[in-house]
């Protein structure tokens, strides 16, 4: 049997949950780690998010991490990670990429930053697994940082779910991740569609985007070797 959720308000809950007092969103880093104590399978997580609306359609988005990171799960870790990833053909990881930045110049627009929206506009995606090239830091950062802002606009005031960004960001210290997992909560008050689908499939399946100048992304995949 599913216990019940409780009190009405979700921070009510966070913060039965958890045993912390969460009141404004300066304390909300308190919730860091939050998600490690419903390991390896999510077990629990129905205690603190509803099954139904917004508050379920970001905890089935929280599901799928719990489940992609289960295989290979040592309890020693600190962060969810891919350990086992399905394999992926050449053409899929491709169009994922490609689909990311097309989404990432999406953002830039409805940010109204020029900057950004012109260097993802003329990125183009290879897979080829050659990583001895010169790197372009540059445009990673301009991308990071798009993200980041768009990000800070969602306060615990819009919704408590909000509240969660600190303890979701920490499952995998990924913002991106984060901001896929919140997305249904971000689609509420914005006229953006899910423009993170793309990243979600990248991370999913052990895929890591390497900028190069020249405007072109290599796709690696698990088991290239750094050099």
């Amino acid at each position: 049997m599913v216990p019940a959720l409780g009190p009405d308000r979700l921070l009510e809950r966070i913060c039965a949950e958890t045993g912390l007092v969460v009141a404004t969103s300066l304390e909300a880093g308190r919730l860091a780690g939050t998600f490690n104590r419903y390991r390896p399978h999510g077990e629990g997580l129905e205690r603190l998010l509803a099954s139904e609306g917004v508050e379920g359609a970001v905890r089935s988005r929280i599901k799928r991490v719990f489940e992609i990171t289960t295989p290979g799960w040592d309890p020693r870790d600190l962060y969810f990670v891919v350990r086992e990833p399905q394999p992926v053909d050449s053409p899929s990881l491709v169009r994922y990429a490609t689909g990311y930045v097309r989404g990432i110049e999406q953002l830039a627009d409805f940010m109204k930053d020029a900057e950004t929206r012109a260097a993802a506009k003329v990125l183009t995606v290879t897979a080829s697994q050659d990583i001895e090239f010169p790197r372009d830091e540059d445009t990673q950062a301009l991308i990071y940082d798009c993200v980041t802002d768009f990000l800070s606009e969602f306060q615990p005031e819009r919704n408590d779910l909000f509240f969660l960004k600190a303890a979701l960001y920490s499952m995998a210290n990924d913002y991106f991740l984060m901001a896929w997992m919140l997305w249904p909560a971000i689609e509420e008050t914005t006229s953006l569609p899910d423009l993170l689908d793309p990243y979600f499939a990248l991370w999913s399946h052990g895929l890591t985007l390497h900028f190069s100048a020249g405007g072109r992304i290599h796709v690696r995949s698990p088991g290239t070797a750094a050099r």
